[in-house]
């Protein structure tokens, strides 16, 4: 392990950015402590019976999409694009604007109970098509 000289201001980023992450990693340590405790904590290993084994795959499931959140919002806040997944939450984050970009536009430029058939029309077509006529509809 390696400390960091850092100054108060420097630890202060740290923690704003990082803080959140860490309460979760320590959620995570707790439950995995449980779980070796739990079912591998005696010298000799008792036969594990097979609810138990479900169990333990369960909350070791739970404990990988953890720490796989955590490591996505590690990637995502220091702007690591080779992480696995992070190309997939961008995609997601770009269609979200990109909907309520759509919605936003749908609602000033027919309101709901305005125009309603160029309305359904426009709503008929993909987000990206839809902006483009809706700002169409603006300049027309």
């Amino acid at each position: 392990m390696y400390i960091h000289k850092t100054t108060a201001q420097e630890r202060l980023i740290i923690r704003t950015a990082l803080d959140s992450t860490f309460i979760r990693l320590k959620r995570v340590d707790n439950f995995l402590q449980e779980v070796l405790e739990s079912y591998f904590g005696d010298y000799k290993q008792k036969p594990i019976a097979d609810y138990d084994a479900e169990s333990i795959a369960y909350k070791l499931e739970i404990i990988e999409e953890i720490l796989f959140d955590v490591m996505l919002e590690y990637s995502l806040t220091v702007g690591y694009k080779d992480f696995p997944g992070v190309d997939v939450y961008l995609e997601g984050a770009d269609q979200t604007a990109t909907t309520i970009e759509m919605e936003q536009l749908l609602d000033t430029v027919f309101p709901v109970n305005g125009n309603t058939c160029k309305r359904r029309e426009i709503m008929k077509l993909p987000d990206k098509q839809a902006i483009a006529a809706l700002k169409a509809e603006v300049q027309a």
